[in-house]
This record gives C-alpha cells, structure tokens and sequence, in this order.
C-alpha cells in the first residue's frame, strides 16, 4: 500500500497539480493547497502558511479528503 503521501502545492498550482497527477493514473492524490507565493517570502510568512496548513495535511494523511 505505500506510504501515506501529501503533495503541497500553492493555489496558482494546484490544477496543474491535479491534472498531472490525474495524466498518472493517480487522480485520487492527496493534494492540500497553501498560499502563494513562498519563494521570496519572508521566513515568518512562509512558517504561517505551513501552520495554517497542518490541519490539511493531517486530514489528508489519515484519508479524510480536502
């Protein structure tokens, strides 16, 4: 069965994520999307944006969907 994997990916991505994922027969991937931008984003931001996404991930690990 695998490891329970989350691919994380910012909101301008996330249907390009979905489509590709969907292109590999893998329709049903756990995606959690998170705000954009994060590169040349400041540390503090970058840090808030993954602590607004916990509750996601965590979710979609344990197999509830998002």
């Amino acid at each position: 069965m695998g490891r329970p994997t989350v691919l994380v990916a910012t909101t301008p991505f996330a249907t390009l994520a979905r489509q590709v994922a969907a292109s590999y027969g893998m329709a049903a991937a756990r995606i959690a999307v998170v705000a954009h931008p994060l590169g040349g984003t400041a540390e503090a931001l970058v840090v808030a944006h993954a602590v607004a996404a916990i509750e996601q991930v965590i979710g979609l690990v344990s197999g509830a969907r998002a």
